[in-house]
């Protein structure tokens, strides 16, 4: 998964959640990413927290705006 592939690059913690629902989820482990069960549109937070966070949002945000890169 390209998101908790991209994650794992950095040091700092990175946690996500759906915009509906109170539960956090590791952004870098691909099982509790696909937890999610996130379809196109749905909304979700970024939260990093660490070291390289202000890179690692960054990086991730652009990741989400390009779609992942599949268009």
């Amino acid at each position: 998964m390209a998101f908790a592939s991209a994650a794992g690059g950095f040091a700092c913690e990175v946690r996500v959640r759906r915009a509906d629902s109170a539960e956090t989820v590791d952004g870098k482990s691909v099982m509790q990413m696909l937890m999610l069960a996130c379809t196109a549109g749905t909304e979700i937070e970024i939260h990093c927290e660490g070291a390289d966070e202000a890179a690692a949002m960054e990086a991730l945000l652009r990741l989400v705006d390009s779609r992942f890169e599949e268009e």
